[in-house]
């Protein structure tokens, strides 16, 4: 591929997941601006596109899944769309060359045995790795949200993008995330009717406010276009890293002044 058409495909992404995008983008910059350890940049999501990987998040829980992966119905085998499509097209090319159709469904071709050695093929059917009308949230995904949520403190920021639905349990973690302590920024355009919810449910919890007439707010709406909101915090993250990098050589070239004085 060219690089005028991975240009071209990076727009199209662009255009087609602007949110993602601005999220992947946030994420690197905040990265750019660390100087201390590493800190947590975790994305929720009840999306099942994969596209946050693909926009350059390192971190994403998804809730419902993600139709670019697969698991056997018998024991969770996982595999990626890549590697489905790869085992469907030497099936498809054994099958051309014997004349023989073998499964009707793509199956698990799964090896390993319970002692790490190589063991019976699982055969099991295959579906799509993600949450159908009618099934429950993953338990395992929905237990590190609520972990990464629990763990949010006054001097980290929990994002949310759009307004939640009233799906529970997905909706419950931005209150998760102000009882820990945790302000809470919502980006909607019209997020009135869930700001207030998050807020009574706040000032019910006794950990979240010392008393009753107290005025501390922790959930704070932005009321606009998600993506423009974004890309404004992305600009903010830059002017803290320029900044950053302007107070670095300052201090630096003092130094070399005082050594040169000394």
């Amino acid at each position: 591929m060219s690089r005028e058409e991975r240009k071209a495909k990076a727009r199209e992404f662009k255009d087609q997941f602007p949110v993602q995008t601005a999220l992947g983008v946030l994420e690197l910059r905040f990265r750019a601006s660390e100087t201390k350890a590493p800190r947590a940049f975790t994305i929720i999501t009840t999306a099942m596109h994969g596209a946050h990987q693909e926009a350059g998040s390192s971190q994403v829980i998804e809730l419902h899944g993600s139709i670019r992966r697969f698991k056997c119905i018998a024991k969770g085998h996982y595999l990626s769309a890549m590697e489905l499509e790869k085992q469907e097209a030497k099936e498809n090319e054994d099958e051309a060359l014997s004349g023989v159709k073998k499964t009707k469904y793509p199956t698990c071709k799964h090896k390993q045995a319970a002692n790490g050695e190589e063991g019976t093929m699982c055969n099991s059917t295959l579906r799509p790795d993600c949450v159908l009308l009618g099934e429950t949230i993953d338990q395992e995904a929905m237990a590190r949200a609520e972990l990464a949520a629990s763990r949010l403190r006054p001097n980290d920021i929990c994002l949310v993008v759009g307004a939640p639905d009233d799906s529970y349990p997905a909706a419950y973690l931005p209150e998760l995330a102000a009882r820990s302590g945790a302000p809470v920024i919502l980006i909607a355009q019209d997020g009135a009717a869930s700001v207030k919810a998050m807020r009574e449910a706040c000032r019910s919890d006794p950990k979240t406010f010392d008393a009753p007439q107290d005025t501390q707010d922790p959930i704070l709406h932005l009321a606009g276009d998600p993506v423009d909101l974004l890309e404004a915090l992305v600009d903010a993250v830059v002017s803290r890293e320029a900044l950053q990098q302007a107070n670095q050589q300052q201090t630096e070239e003092s130094q070399q002044a005082q050594e040169v004085l000394a």
